[in-house]
């Protein structure tokens, strides 16, 4: 579900003018309702969603970022990412460009199905996940969160995990804000992952400069 992104300030609004208006002297409580609530299960392909990748070269790996049906946590097709990490640096996501108020800070909620075969401790990747007002494809690095291990001990096969991250992010001078989501290899093997039922809330923090 999304809502309408003047959601947020409307609420804001009327807040301050029942309290300018005395309609409650003790004032009124209110809540900033995200402007963003969006799940997504790929089952007709990547949709919004982009395949970046950076740190690909010297010497070159050979990656791809696509829908799948070999397996899915939610319906019949997940995004399947495929790294051959031949430089041990590789990094590839997909991400979403929203379109927000200007030049504003936003709590920025990111969840989603991993499905990952990596177990135990040794030579586990770097899951990426987050936000920024550019592609980390053109500036910046995409944030490391946590490892890609599916919690067994031993060879299980692949086993969907459900990893969760809240951070804070800007938007630019245009309202352009990039959701990710991907991996980081930080060894030098061939690995493949499937990402599902992604969901991404994004909240404004504070008024907007223009109400």
């Amino acid at each position: 579900m999304c809502f309408p992104k003047a959601s947020a300030r409307f609420l804001v609004a009327t807040s301050c003018l029942a309290s300018l208006t005395g309609c409650d002297r003790h004032g009124l409580d209110f809540v900033v309702a995200p402007e963003f609530d969006d799940t997504f299960t790929f089952e007709f392909g990547l949709a919004d969603w982009t395949a970046r990748g950076r740190d690909l070269t010297n010497p070159t790996d050979l990656w791809e970022v696509v829908p799948s049906s070999e397996r899915a946590s939610d319906g019949s097709q997940s995004v399947r990412l495929r790294l051959e990490n031949v430089n041990s640096q590789g990094k590839i996501w997909i991400e979403r460009k929203y379109s927000m108020e200007a030049d504003q800070l936003y709590t920025v909620y990111v969840a989603f199905d991993l499905g990952t075969a990596d177990f135990g401790s040794a030579n586990l990747w770097q899951i990426v996940a987050g936000a920024a007002p550019t592609s980390p494809a053109a500036a910046g690095v995409p944030a490391p969160q946590g490892d890609t291990g599916n919690g067994q001990a031993t060879d299980q096969g692949y086993k969907f995990v459900r990893k969760t991250y809240t951070t804070e992010a800007r938007s630019d001078a245009d309202g352009n804000l990039y959701v990710y989501v991907g991996v980081w290899g930080t060894s030098p093997f061939a690995r493949s992952y499937c990402v599902d039922k992604v969901k991404v809330v994004l909240t404004r923090k504070g008024l907007s400069k223009k109400l």
